[in-house]
């Protein structure tokens, strides 16, 4: 008996080892190891129990030490795909909702602070006002400070569609948290109203399109910085699309630089106008990450050094005004990405 209780002890030990190995796995497949574990052990400690002597007392407390020390945490599925951590609940409403959570429209929010205030913003702001965002289904998708901009705070909020961006803004800005913390926040503010109102391009065949949704953590940097570039073509967005799909893009991954996103502004009505934003139809934005400025700078100097010269007097031509911010996460947003 001993023998097979020893046997059954490290026929646990390696079950814990899945267990913990199962957190690389979708919610779905760690759900499923876990109902089938569970009702192994449960089986298992009948029949221990059963058997006499005190060998089979610390092989059973053994056992349970060896569960209890897996350190895994199991989730449930919805039937709508989203999951629910049973041990713990210390993960965002946004962490939780990642399997179904889809963002379709964000606002690209650029806040002057007032000086030598900015550290003191961001820090309130992040204590105060990311979760309760996040459980109204307004996703924070990244805070930054803007190089050369000292004052600068810029900071990305994303929404399933227009309709969910509708129901948050006066859920939240008429709901409790912002009546309790916007005398703070709104003293420590010198201008909040440069907005962009953004909706997401895909590249398909060839071609830029617009999208009905995109996957958020291709938003969410886990280090390096973020680089926004605006441009604006006067009257030949188009052109700049198709230019971009053809050839720009295309040039930009054959040097390697592929972690990027592309958006264009939304121009259906801004229906919550105490929240201004600009709606430029000749808009064009990309956001694209680096793993530091020095990398940012050499690969765009080798694209711009080895770029075709009709490729050059192209862009030059569809572009009227091109503009240019690097972002700096903040600590809380390098570590929000799993």
């Amino acid at each position: 008996m001993k023998d097979i209780l020893l046997t059954r002890q490290k026929e646990i030990r390696i079950l814990c080892t899945s267990l913990q190995l199962s957190n690389t796995m979708s919610a779905k497949s760690r759900f499923r190891i876990w109902s089938v574990s569970l009702l192994f052990i449960g089986w298992l400690l009948i029949h221990l129990f059963q058997a006499d002597g005190e060998t089979n007392k610390t092989t059973i407390y053994n056992i349970k030490n060896d569960v209890m020390n897996a350190n895994v945490e199991p989730e449930l599925v919805a039937s709508n795909g989203s999951k629910s951590v049973v041990e713990k609940n210390t993960a965002s409403a946004f962490d939780k909702a990642e399997s179904t959570a889809t963002i379709g429209v964000i606002e690209l929010r650029n806040y002057v602070i007032k000086h030598g205030l900015r550290d003191t913003f961001i820090h309130y702001f992040e204590e105060n006002f990311i979760k309760p965002q996040e459980a109204l289904q307004g996703f924070l998708l990244g805070q930054y400070r803007v190089k050369g901009a000292e004052d600068n705070f810029c900071w990305i909020r994303g929404f399933k569609d227009m309709g969910e961006r509708s129901k948050f803004l006066p859920a939240f800005y008429y709901g409790p948290v912002w009546k309790q913390h916007k005398q703070v926040a709104n003293a420590m503010l010198a201008n909040n109203d440069n907005v962009y109102l953004l909706k997401p391009l895909l590249l398909r065949n060839d071609s830029l399109e617009v999208a009905t949704s995109m996957d958020p953590f291709r938003l969410m940097p886990t280090n390096g910085i973020a680089v926004v570039d605006f441009y604006i073509a006067n009257t030949k967005l188009d052109q700049l699309l198709r230019l971009f799909a053809k050839e720009y893009l295309p040039w930009l991954k054959e040097n390697g630089i592929s972690d990027f996103t592309l958006w264009t502004s939304v121009l259906e009505e801004n229906d919550f106008p105490r929240l201004p934003v600009f709606q430029d139809k000749n808009l064009l934005v990309t956001i694209t990450f680096y793993k530091n400025e020095l990398t940012y700078e050499e690969e765009m100097k080798k694209v711009t050094s080895k770029m075709r010269d009709d490729l050059k007097a192209n862009l030059q031509d569809v572009i009227t005004i091109q503009h240019t911010m690097i972002l700096y996460p903040t600590e809380k947003t390098t570590h929000k990405k799993p």
